[in-house]
């Protein structure tokens, strides 16, 4: 296929497990604008270390939960506009039993776990993975449910001990008011690009002593390259709440197909079987490649749109007209959405 597709995805901003990635929460209503105000009074550096130990602490002594996160980016610069939306829930139950979704415009996963199988499920695809679960020796040994999101979120009063306290706000996040600390983190280890400065903002619920919004905002210092990226990231939480076992266990659903493995990016295909490919024609037929077995066949997918495309014709053509006594079998199949032709194509 002659095709040339650029996928841009903008999709973790923030948060930082050591790559500074943020995801977030499927519940939160973005529809609705989001307000903040500030409150009286200030806090201070020790006050921000007490919330912080007190945050690290609640994660920290969680058994089960579950974190939603959803994280809404945008990007603007002099060559493009993007914006992004991406979703991220975690559930995590004893016995090492966790589900872990992954939503955003270009991929769904799903994990889960009853403690003895995984399952690895790409709802798009139709096809998931079934594997047994390795007990590990190792007790401090984490499950991929509590070595994401949770292991940071353990590790805050760490990870923002360096950073700074700002004026108190209350927001609101789509899931009521929230009295919080607001807290700007530390700059990143390491800065990639000196002509861009970077900043992430944290709000802490003082009263569940949770995390509930993050913000991260990169732009140019030069003005003559216009660059502006920003994502917030909410998060919906539940701590040591009770799940269904059927959480845990996956289902197939009808269509899917158990595969030995998930297949991502160029895949090899010489020496397999051809997928069946039946279409109609210009003239309305029938085709069905099938009828074709035994002969050798080229398969060309192009598009009127598609410059390279049309360049690439008068090749295949020299070749069909090169080879078609052998028995060679020429199959153009236009992905246009409505019917086209070029000049002298029929």
């Amino acid at each position: 296929m002659k095709i040339f597709l650029v996928w841009a995805l903008l999709v973790g901003m923030s948060f930082a497990v050591d790559q500074n990635s943020a995801s977030s929460t499927p519940n939160a209503d973005r529809s609705k604008p989001e307000h903040a105000t500030s409150i009286q009074g200030a806090d201070s550096p020790e006050d921000m270390q007490k919330l912080l130990a007190e945050t690290a602490g609640t994660y920290r002594g969680v058994k089960s939960f579950r974190i939603e996160r959803e994280i809404v980016a945008a990007t603007e610069s002099e060559l493009m506009t993007l914006s992004s939306k991406s979703l991220v829930s975690v559930t995590v139950a004893p016995e090492n039993r966790y589900q872990i979704v992954r939503k955003d415009a270009g991929t769904w996963d799903i994990h889960e776990s009853d403690g003895k199988t995984e399952w690895i499920w790409y709802p798009w695809r139709k096809e998931y993975v079934e594997k047994s679960v390795e007990r590990s020796s190792d007790p401090e040994a984490l499950s991929p449910g509590e070595s994401g999101i949770i292991a940071w979120l353990r590790q805050i009063d760490k990870k923002l001990a360096s950073g700074r306290v700002q004026p108190p706000q209350t927001i609101d996040t789509g899931h009521g008011r929230v009295n919080c600390m607001v807290i700007i983190g530390p700059p990143p280890h390491q800065q990639r690009d000196p002509t861009m400065q970077q900043q992430t903002t944290y709000w802490i619920d003082r009263d569940r002593k949770i995390l509930v919004k993050e913000q991260f905002v990169m732009r140019s210092t030069v003005p003559e390259h216009k660059f502006h990226s920003e994502g917030t990231t909410i998060y919906t939480t539940e701590l040591n709440a009770s799940f269904a076992d059927s959480l845990f266990k996956f289902v197939p659903p009808v269509g899917t197909k158990k595969v030995e493995k998930i297949e991502f990016g160029p895949v090899e295909l010489v020496g397999k079987t051809a997928p069946p490919l039946r279409l109609k024609t210009l003239d309305g037929k029938e085709f069905d490649l099938g009828s074709l077995r035994g002969k050798p066949v080229l398969v060309d997918f192009w598009a009127t749109w598609c410059a390279p495309c049309r360049e690439s014709m008068p090749h295949l053509a020299k070749l069909y007209d090169e080879f078609k006594e052998k028995g060679l079998a020429l199959v153009s199949v236009s992905k246009d959405t409505i019917q086209q032709t070029l000049p002298g194509l029929s």
